[in-house]
């Protein structure tokens, strides 16, 4: 065998297992597909995953916007989550009308329109990148909140006790004996 010829068995042996990765993959997703398009946990679980999908795509292309987000929901907290909550209803609004497989295929096209990089068309990617960071400033705040209330309350419970020999007026009245309407103390 010459030196061509093994050149030539080599390459071939690589385009054949690239072939049969490429026909792996093909047919694992065409068998993820058919399970996931049957309404049920699988489905809720593939959408979930396509959404989070989305999210990070966004997040890696436009991650000023994420940053840019954060910062504003840390600045006016009030006014983000208005905004927010209209984004969520318009963008869930929309994919909740879509069927299954349109949903497939417009998060296929926006992932691959997101990571690679068609300028105007990344406007969407934008949008959630910046939706996502607030979000997620909104939930560090939350949690900052819970975190100074714990923080206040162990202070408290754990501040030495004031002077114990000071009984209440309560209590003192009802340490008294009555004798008719007239308190007398004992």
């Amino acid at each position: 065998m010459s030196v061509k010829s093994t050149a030539a068995a080599q390459s071939h042996s690589y385009v054949d297992q690239a072939y049969l990765f490429a026909t792996f993959v093909r047919d694992g997703a065409v068998s993820l597909y058919n399970r996931a398009s049957i309404p049920g946990e699988i489905q809720k679980r593939s959408l979930s995953f396509v959404r989070s999908t989305v999210g990070l795509a966004s997040i890696y292309t436009c991650p000023w916007f994420a940053g840019g987000g954060a910062l504003i929901a840390s600045i006016a907290p009030d006014r983000v989550k208005v905004g927010i909550t209209w984004t969520e209803g318009m963008v869930s609004g929309l994919w909740n009308r879509m069927t299954f497989k349109q949903r497939v295929i417009a998060s296929t096209v926006g992932v691959t329109i997101t990571v690679a990089g068609f300028g105007i068309l990344n406007i969407p990617a934008a949008i959630f990148a910046t939706k996502l960071g607030a979000e997620l400033a909104l939930k560090n705040l939350a949690k900052e909140t819970i975190a100074e209330v714990t923080r206040a309350a162990e202070e408290q419970l754990n501040e030495p006790a004031q002077d114990t020999n000071i009984v209440p007026t309560r209590v003192r009245q009802r340490s008294s004996t009555v004798v008719g309407t007239n308190p007398v103390r004992v």
